[in-house]
């Protein structure tokens, strides 16, 4: 995993998931990082339909990478994991 990557999920470490102590990392919903260029995506593998939990996740998330790295664009994807 390159350093930005690295940078970048420690920096999701401060985002707790809502209505927990634990943050989104340690819940293990980080599927992936994708960096093109000046653009970033993060993809979350998120077992919830409270659309209000994924907009501040969302939310934060887009604050914390502006704050600290210079993106053009940020985009957060949820992706539902089926349970058979």
């Amino acid at each position: 995993m390159n350093e930005l990557k690295q940078n970048i999920i420690e920096a999701l470490k401060n985002i707790k998931y809502p209505e927990f102590n634990r943050d989104i990392i340690s819940f293990g919903i980080l599927k992936d990082i994708i960096i093109e260029e000046n653009n970033v995506k993060i993809i979350l593998n998120l077992n919830t339909n409270n659309e209000n939990h994924k907009e501040i996740i969302k939310n934060d998330i887009v604050k914390i990478i502006s704050d600290k790295f210079d993106f053009i664009n940020i985009t957060v994807d949820f992706l539902k994991e089926l349970k058979e």
